[in-house]
This record gives C-alpha cells, structure tokens and sequence, in this order.
C-alpha cells in the first residue's frame, strides 16, 4: 500500500512538473505573439501613413488601412493580456 501511495505521488509530481514545463512554454508563445502583433501594428500604421500621404488622385479607400491599425491595435492588446493571464499560472 505504501508502494502504491509513493507511486502516485511520484505520478502527480511528473504531472505537475509536465503541467509547468506547458504553462512555460505557453507564455514563451504569447510573449512571441505579442510582440509579432505589436510589430505588424506598426507596419500597418506605416502603410496608413504612406496611403494618407498618396495624392489625391489614387483609388485606394483610406479607411481600409485603418481599419487594419485599429485590428492589429487590439490584437496587440489582447496578445498582452493574455501573456498577463498566462503569467499568473506561472509557477517557480
């Protein structure tokens, strides 16, 4: 029976340290996503600019570049919340 108990200790220890092994590398992927949004925020944001600088002449909707600022804005966001939620199950 002690056998049995040490075993399933040792079995939940494996699982917990897999389950931190996860969480970490989870947060390492939200961290690289984020920054991933937050450098394709500024590309698109460059592209606005460059669109609202073109003459007047040019058929391009300006409201189409912004609209992909303002997306990749909150998905910057969200990215950086969710490397927050991430890091609250960080244990170590």
């Amino acid at each position: 029976m002690c056998k049995a108990g040490v075993a399933s200790a040792r079995s939940a220890g494996e699982a917990l340290t897999s389950i931190i092994h996860g969480s970490e590398s989870m947060q390492k992927m939200v961290t690289q996503i984020a920054a991933a949004a937050t450098e394709q925020s500024y590309s698109t944001q460059s592209v606005s600019t460059n669109v609202n600088e073109s003459p007047p002449s040019s058929n391009t909707p300006q409201t189409v570049p912004q609209e992909a600022v303002n997306a990749c804005q909150q998905l910057s966001k969200l990215a950086n919340q969710l490397t927050g939620l991430v890091g609250a199950f960080k244990v170590g």
